[in-house]
């Protein structure tokens, strides 16, 4: 039993380190700093929109912070 425990675990691990990483770049007006975090691509409640400012605004759950966080203007997505 303990054997196949290990290959089951040894198998998913595998697996998540070939999952594609997706990360954001943006600047944080509120730190003051380029901000960079992985962020999960398929979570339902992402988008982009124009706020009554005029900036763009992108929706994005952090994987990190385990939470939604917005993006504003330019920002860069990427993937590794």
């Amino acid at each position: 039993m303990l054997d196949i425990c290990f290959v089951f675990l040894y198998k998913w691990d595998n697996r998540k380190e070939n999952m594609t990483k997706h990360t954001i770049k943006y600047h944080s007006k509120s730190d003051g700093q380029i901000i960079e975090r992985e962020f999960d691509p398929n979570a339902e409640d992402q988008r982009e929109f124009v706020a009554k400012t005029g900036n763009l605004c992108r929706v994005y759950f952090d994987v990190e912070k385990d939470g939604y966080r917005t993006a504003t203007n330019d920002w860069i997505v990427s993937t590794s």
